[in-house]
């Protein structure tokens, strides 16, 4: 067996969350870092005081755990939207049109 060693930097957000999916914690923290800006303002929109939004980003596992139920969330929509979107692309097609059903 083979191990790669990713080169985290390069990937893409896209790229990261996949990995976030699969528990990968190189990917987390590379993820929170790059938006933990936006970790701030979501945090401090929604307390309304800068230190207790500061001690929140800086609490780790909390944001951590908050873009892992995020990301497992946002994957999940996109899978049915998939699915909801094969089911309408069958129901559409012009072989159903015709009732020529592949079998």
């Amino acid at each position: 067996m083979t191990n790669i060693a990713l080169d985290y930097e390069h990937l893409s957000d896209v790229e990261l969350a996949a990995l976030v999916v699969r528990r990968d914690p190189a990917a987390v923290r590379l993820i929170t870092r790059r938006n933990n800006q936006r970790l701030y303002r979501v945090a401090w929109s929604i307390l309304k005081d800068r230190a207790e939004a500061e001690g929140v980003c800086g609490h780790r596992s909390l944001c951590r755990r908050g873009i892992a139920v995020h990301l497992v969330d946002a994957d999940r929509r996109q899978r049915s939207l998939r699915q909801a979107t094969r089911r309408a692309e069958a129901i559409a097609s012009p072989a159903s049109a015709s009732g020529d059903h592949p079998r």
